[in-house]
């Protein structure tokens, strides 16, 4: 019965808008989401952990921006691809302050690319996340 849950666990995946899913990934304990600047997590990776209400103050203070694309608003609508390594949901937001569209990635969930997912108002992930709420 283990095996038959594991299977489950590990052929489910969360369906999102325009019928693309997110793959699961294997969680890593005490470790936060990554995200990235570009497709398939490269070449400029940061992280952050809890609730966030502006992605724009990502960066300085020995955290890497997402130079070239945005170098004076941090990671504020840079992020193209992202992990999930909490031990709970977060909850992806398209504008500052937990406002816009809203997107919920799983624990242990990833994308390599975001341009595949939507918010719930149906605009795309891409580039576009400003603040989140962890879980």
């Amino acid at each position: 019965m283990k095996f038959r849950r594991a299977i489950v666990a590990i052929v489910s995946v969360c369906v999102l808008g325009g019928g693309a899913a997110i793959v699961a990934a294997a969680p890593e304990a005490g470790a936060t989401v990554y995200i990235y600047g570009n497709a398939n997590y490269g070449p400029v990776q940061g992280s952050f952990s809890g609730t966030n209400g502006y992605w724009g103050n990502f960066g300085g203070g020995g955290s890497t921006n997402c130079p070239s694309i945005h170098p004076v608003v941090g990671w504020n609508d840079c992020v193209s691809s992202i992990i999930n390594y909490n031990a709970n949901s977060v909850v992806l937001y398209e504008n500052a302050n937990y406002g816009g569209g809203y997107f919920t990635l799983a624990s242990g969930h990833y994308s390599a690319n975001l341009t595949g997912y939507n918010y719930s108002n149906g605009h795309n992930l891409n580039d576009s996340i400003s603040s989140d709420i962890a879980y």
